[in-house]
């Protein structure tokens, strides 16, 4: 059966755990050979909808440079949880939103690409953002990020982490 995340998934004490792994189908090269699409998967955490927010910040985007390329797609997906929730999309972090959508419960707005370190999503009902990030020059390098809204940032977090790997810290302040 597939879902097109305007399903339910209700929850009476326990916690529940949704994969879904996608990439693109084999393509025809130039000379006629089929060749394997490159591997983009991803899994995001989904809160209770009482920890979703109105107004998030994202903290890396294309501008960040990189030497591996890690950030070369960064794109974005917002669900709503009422009917009639309006959504700001500020994509460049210039402070105009150059997106507006109405969506209702269960619908969703994606941007693919395009997204700059301090985009921001507003809006008129709790909705729950999630980041994607990429490299589509490289075969297997994707990262899934579920966002928490800025109400929600502390002073101290705690970051499991299974392998090495960097640390992307995003401070919106200048001086601090």
């Amino acid at each position: 059966m597939l879902y097109d995340g305007g399903d339910k998934l209700v929850s009476l004490g326990g916690a529940i755990a949704v994969a879904l792994a996608v990439w693109p189908e084999t393509v025809l090269g130039e000379d006629g050979s089929l060749i394997a699409g490159i591997l983009f998967a991803g899994a995001w955490e989904l809160y209770p909808t009482s920890r979703w927010g109105f107004d998030y910040t994202i903290p890396v985007g294309q501008d960040v440079a990189r030497g591996a390329g890690s950030f070369e797609v960064v794109g974005l997906n917002v669900q709503a949880v009422q009917d009639e929730t309006s959504v700001e999309v500020d994509l460049d972090a210039d402070g105009d939103f150059e997106i507006t959508r109405q969506l209702d419960e269960g619908g969703q707005l994606t941007e693919v690409r395009g997204v700059n370190a301090g985009a921001r999503v507003r809006a008129s009902a709790p909705v729950q953002v999630n980041l994607f990030t990429g490299n589509p020059f490289s075969d297997y390098e994707a990262r899934a990020y579920t966002m928490l809204p800025v109400d929600q940032w502390t002073n101290d977090y705690l970051v499991p982490r299974s392998s090495d790997g960097d640390y992307w810290l995003y401070n919106p302040h200048e001086s601090e």
